[in-house]
C-alpha cells in the first residue's frame, strides 16, 4: 500500500510504481511531483512568491505574526495557523481566524497589508 498525502488539496502518493519507490506522484496523473505549483483545489489560487519565499499559500498570502499557515484547501481538519510566538490554532478555530483576516484586508492601512496577500474578490 502506498503512502498518501496532499499538496494544496491535491492527493499525492509515495512510490507511484513498482520500479520507482522513492518518488511522490500526483494521484490523478501519476506524474512526479517536481514542484508544488498546482493551485489550491478549493479556491483555485496558485501559490505565490512573497518575501523571497517561493510557494506561499496563495489563499492566505503572508500574514503578520504568522510563521506558518494552511487554509486546508477545502478540508477544515487540515487548516492551521502557527504564530511567531509559538501558539497556534487548528481546524475550525483556524478557519474562523483566517476568514476574519480575509474580511479585514480591505480595512487595513496600506503599511499593514502583508506582502503577497491575495487580492479580495
Amino acid at each position: 500500500m502506498a503512502a498518501r498525502s496532499d499538496v494544496r488539496g491535491h492527493e499525492i502518493v509515495f512510490g507511484g510504481s513498482c520500479t520507482d519507490t522513492r518518488a511522490w506522484r500526483w494521484a490523478d496523473t501519476g506524474e512526479l511531483v517536481t514542484d508544488d505549483d498546482r493551485p489550491c483545489a478549493h479556491c483555485g489560487r496558485a501559490p505565490i512568491e512573497a518575501g523571497g519565499v517561493i510557494g506561499v499559500d496563495g489563499c492566505l498570502g503572508v500574514l503578520p505574526g504568522v510563521a506558518s499557515a494552511c487554509c486546508g484547501h477545502g478540508d477544515a481538519s487540515h487548516t492551521f495557523v502557527l504564530f511567531t510566538d509559538g501558539s497556534g490554532l487548528e481546524g475550525e478555530r483556524a478557519s474562523q481566524w483566517q476568514q476574519l483576516m480575509r474580511d479585514r484586508w480591505a480595512e487595513w492601512p496600506s503599511e499593514l497589508i502583508p506582502v503577497g496577500r491575495p487580492t479580495a474578490e
